[in-house]
């Protein structure tokens, strides 16, 4: 169980979530509007702010969270279901690696413990701040070059078009 504030909701939550949809969908190929990934980074950050609190066991909210995103993908940015629980799964993934590597990254350098960052708001605020830096970053280089995980706009094209030739 997590305790969530209204800061953390705001400032930690929803724009985690908001760049958690973007960068996913970036790397499978689908345009990602704003005003979608506002919408789906919103709902979903305050969602995940319940589902957290809920007394669950570390980890199983993201596995609550996930068919969750699922279905706000699909809704708002209008792809398949199917495609918006990959783009869901594939943004948790990459979220967690860099998360995983940023978080072991910056206590190495540091020294400051994960406790100490939890037991203080301002610190818990701004801790995942170059974290979000990077990637925004990532996101950008990804739209620049094209680059992709796993393009399932593309296998979605090419289905269409061997259903149309039949």
């Amino acid at each position: 169980m997590d305790q969530m504030n209204l800061p953390l909701i705001i400032f930690q939550g929803i724009p985690e979530t908001a760049i958690m949809v973007v960068l996913a969908l970036v790397l499978t190929g689908h345009e990602a509007k704003l005003k979608d990934v506002l919408i789906v980074g919103v709902i979903g950050g305050l969602i995940g702010a319940v589902v957290r609190s809920l007394p669950i066991s570390l980890g199983v909210n993201i596995l609550i969270m996930l068919p969750i995103l699922g279905v706000l993908i699909a809704i708002f940015c209008k792809i398949g279901m199917l495609s918006a629980i990959i783009v869901a799964g594939i943004g948790a993934i990459v979220i967690g690696i860099t998360e995983t590597a940023y978080i072991f990254t910056f206590v190495k350098i540091t020294g400051i413990t994960i406790k100490q960052i939890m037991s203080d708001l301002y610190t818990r605020l701004l801790f995942p701040l170059p974290e979000y830096a990077i990637l925004i970053l990532l996101i950008f280089i990804c739209k620049r070059y094209y680059w992709t995980l796993l393009n399932i706009r593309e296998f979605n094209d090419i289905r269409r078009i061997k259903d149309y030739e039949r």
